[in-house]
């Protein structure tokens, strides 16, 4: 680690080393010229080196995954429709999404980012009288791998599918019984 490197501290936040001594280092906390810059020092044992992802480094996968997924949802998902949209892949009525996405690998002595792929489901939450109903994205996961981000995108349509199915066949239970109650 030298002068100028971007660093983690050990709370997860960013920062420049300013200065390296044995035992310590000086770092630069936040932005300058902001409210919340400090230079503050920290033992070394506290830091992790930061690397951070090249232009260049950027993955290119996207049109083999395309391909990968379509093959499989052709001949396991019948009907489903996957769209292309802005780099990113769209399933189950664009509710599920598999994105580029960088993705901090963690190690012992560095934090190193990589290009990767990140999995997203919208969820709906329930409404009530004082607040409207509300649409979250939730995180099933980050991959560096195109292959495990693509099998977790499939398999999240996968059940999705089938807990919409479970959940027709007992609304039309339930309304058959409803019916029976009422006759």
């Amino acid at each position: 680690m030298k002068t100028g490197d971007m660093c983690v501290l050990s709370c997860g936040r960013k920062g420049h080393v300013l200065k390296v001594n044995p035992e310590t280092v000086l770092v630069g906390v936040g932005e300058k010229h902001y409210f919340n810059y400090r230079e503050e020092e920290f033992p070394r044992h506290q830091i992790r080196q930061f690397v951070p992802l090249k232009d260049e480094e950027k993955d290119e996968d996207l049109g083999k995954i395309v391909a990968f997924v379509e093959k499989v949802t052709d001949s396991l998902l019948p009907g489903e429709k996957i769209t292309v949209q802005d780099g990113a892949i769209w399933g189950y009525y664009n509710s599920v999404s598999l994105e580029p996405a960088v993705v901090e690998v963690q190690s012992i002595a560095r934090v190193t980012e990589v290009s990767g792929w990140t999995v997203t489901t919208w969820k709906q939450t329930s409404g009530s009288y004082w607040e409207p109903a509300d649409v979250d994205d939730h995180t099933v996961g980050e991959f560096t791998n195109w292959k495990t981000a693509a099998a977790v995108f499939l398999k999240t349509i996968f059940d999705m599918r089938v807990d919409d199915e479970i959940q027709g066949l007992c609304d039309t239970e339930y309304a058959e019984s409803l019916k029976e109650e009422l006759s």
